[in-house]
């Protein structure tokens, strides 16, 4: 993550957004430094394996998750100390219920992620969020979730400062071509195999017409994206795949697909007040969610 992009995104959207937003924004803003940290930490120690580029692009057009190639080795104490540093700053910074926050900040998690697959968490790390949640929930106080949502929150925030910095690195070899368009660009992040948080659409460069990007927020990754197309079940059908937004925001919207239901919030760079931050817009058009529940839920026969 880019903190002066963050910081940039944050001071425009100061000028436009409500005291709730903002503070929620600066909640944020505290969270994502304290990851910055833990990232810079992990890259300084530069320990993954780099594939070649000819590999590497083999395996984008073949949506083959990088990662699932050429997993990156997790240090579970690296990976531990981070997130208790994210459960100890959100359970004081969240306005937590006081029991809900302390089981936060004094749940074990070396314990848990010691117990947990490490490998599986540098090679599938949709599946490890999924499995260590479970886990988690398993081994809470009373067999029950202590903190409810909050334990895969605290998991992801974490997992992320170990992946960041392989991803960033591979971000490069990534970079890549099809003029004559005979692929279709991987309906998951390339790199590690998650689903896309948000999109974008906007121009990337001056002399370039609008293009499509889609943001992974497991890992940071970005990639390039078909404008016509479904970025959760890949369908092309064009008059199954509509925008909508809320009244009076045209620069966020839900890209919704008649074809599986489901839903991508984009933002539209053209007519953004803010420059672009993944980040910062992801937690924008949290909103949109509630939207799209409604939509989708409407269109149920």
């Amino acid at each position: 993550m880019d903190l002066r992009k963050i910081d940039w995104a944050l001071e425009a959207y100061r000028q436009t957004l409500g005291e709730d937003d903002i503070r929620r924004l600066a909640f944020f803003r505290g969270l994502w430094a304290l990851q910055q940290g833990h990232i810079d930490s992990a890259d300084a120690s530069g320990d993954y394996q780099m594939p070649d580029k000819a590999r590497a692009e083999r395996w984008y057009w073949g949506e083959k998750p990088l990662f699932l190639m050429a997993p990156v080795i997790v240090d579970n104490s690296r990976l531990a100390a981070a997130a208790q540093d994210c459960a100890t700053y959100i359970a004081e910074n969240a306005g937590l219920e006081p029991e809900s926050a302390a089981q936060l900040a004094t749940y074990n998690w070396h314990s848990l992620i010691e117990g947990s697959d490490s490998a599986m968490a540098g090679k599938n790390p949709a599946s490890w969020l999924a499995r260590t949640q479970q886990l988690a929930l398993e081994t809470g106080p009373g067999q029950e979730a202590p903190i409810g949502v909050l334990l895969g929150v605290v998991l992801a925030c974490a997992l992320r400062t170990v992946l960041e910095p392989a991803a960033s690195k591979v971000a490069a070899i990534l970079d890549v071509e099809d003029p004559e368009r005979t692929h279709v660009h991987p309906l998951r992040c390339p790199t590690c195999g998650t689903h896309a948080t948000v999109g974008f659409v906007g121009p990337l460069h001056a002399t370039e017409g609008n293009a499509r990007l889609l943001y992974c927020s497991t890992c940071g990754t970005t990639w390039e994206f078909e404008r016509i197309r479904c970025g959760r079940c890949g369908s092309r059908v064009q008059r199954k795949l509509h925008y909508c937004h809320i009244e009076g925001d045209g620069a966020h919207r839900l890209h919704l697909c008649d074809e599986c239901g489901d839903y991508l919030r984009t933002v539209f760079g053209n007519e953004s007040p803010a420059p672009l931050s993944f980040e910062v817009e992801d937690v924008v058009m949290s909103r949109l969610d509630m939207v799209a529940h409604t939509s989708t839920e409407s269109n149920k026969p």
